[in-house]
């Protein structure tokens, strides 16, 4: 595994152990998280060292392709 994934895999394993989340909740959260990665692997950036600029970056690349405010939520 790579640094992405351990990173990753902890983060979802939180969420499914401390917070209970359902296996279809867990499904889309690593599907935003790895679309945000890819996002962040243009701007020269990982998972661990990305900053609120490139937060705000994918927000507004996500608004710019129509998605409505739920859907970016």
């Amino acid at each position: 595994m790579n640094k992405r994934q351990d990173v990753l895999q902890l983060f979802l394993d939180y969420l499914k152990i401390e917070k209970g989340l359902a296996l279809l909740t867990l499904a889309a959260y690593e599907r935003d998280i790895l679309q945000f990665a890819d996002f962040l692997k243009g701007k020269k950036r990982t998972l661990v060292s990305a900053r609120r600029e490139e937060v705000r970056g994918f927000l507004e690349a996500l608004f710019q392709n129509l998605l409505d405010g739920r859907s970016v939520a």
